[in-house]
């Protein structure tokens, strides 16, 4: 049987205007399809190819990927510049609303600014992942307490769709300060102790045992003068040191809260617990 990603509930089959009779899966072809759910009701007749694309247009369906992916892009940065913003570009996200979408119309709404004691990235990513939001910036260049959430209709108000994600946004980022404020009552070291309990290989042992590896390698490569100090102010003794407790840590953040929920952090989390 044939499968799509969404049900298929019509085919329009037209040559110089007239019907193709054809039936694919039981459907049958003809002139007729659907407007948007909420601002257009009933069938739409389509004439010929050639007003395919504004007849859908009257009805609230923007055909071309595209010009919605445009839609989005250019209304997402405008709303921002409106409130004294810059939209963090995205294209990506561009793309994926773009996908899910028939009329997009991108609006701007405020979340607490308390949540921005949180790192910038776990906003941002919390924001993308969960919401598929836009953030923005301010014009010191720093992470500001705003979102663009792309709407598939034309709001009356959009002040209450705007509220609605807002409090989503709001529920997910207490997650993350959460994760966050959790982790930070464990040193990063300790975190590191519980890589004991992850295989890395049947044949090469725990995650423990190749940071031990990693660490006696980093020290090694200092040592044999691959690695030397960039500053007269670093002696060969100390550079080794720390080359060693960087190797220490840097896995340590796989076994945090923040990156078991959002991988794509490991790394630049260790960074922060570290500092």
């Amino acid at each position: 049987s044939l499968r799509w990603v969404r049900p298929l509930s019509g085919i329009i089959a037209l040559l110089d205007g007239a019907v193709v009779p054809c039936e694919i899966d039981g459907i049958a072809s003809g002139r007729t399809t659907m407007g948007h759910r909420f601002h257009h009701s009933g069938p739409v007749e389509i004439a010929d190819a050639g007003s395919y694309i504004e007849t859908l247009r009257a009805a609230h369906v923007v055909v071309h990927f595209s010009e919605r992916c445009d839609l989005i892009r250019d209304g997402a940065a405008r709303v921002a510049a409106e409130a004294g913003l810059s939209l963090v570009a995205d294209e990506g996200l561009v793309i994926e609303n773009a996908g899910l979408t028939e009329w997009p119309v991108p609006l701007l709404g405020r979340f607490d600014e308390t949540f921005l004691d949180v790192p910038p990235e776990v906003i941002q990513l919390t924001a993308r992942v969960n919401q598929k939001y836009f953030v923005c910036e301010g014009a010191d260049g720093k992470l500001a307490n705003a979102f663009v959430c792309t709407a598939n209709i034309e709001p009356r108000d959009p002040a209450v769709v705007v509220d609605g994600n807002r409090k989503v946004l709001a529920a997910r980022l207490s997650d993350a300060r959460f994760f966050w404020e959790q982790d930070q009552k464990t040193p990063l070291a300790v975190h590191a102790e519980k890589l004991a309990r992850i295989t890395f290989h049947e044949k090469l042992g725990t995650v423990a045992d190749k940071v031990e590896r990693v660490a006696k390698l980093a020290r090694w490569l200092v040592e044999s003068d691959v690695v030397t100090p960039a500053s007269a102010g670093m002696t060969k003794a100390r550079l080794a040191d720390l080359a060693e407790q960087a190797a220490r840590l840097a896995k340590a953040d796989l076994v945090t809260e923040m990156v078991g929920e959002f991988p794509e952090l490991q790394g630049l989390m260790g960074g922060y617990y570290a500092a």
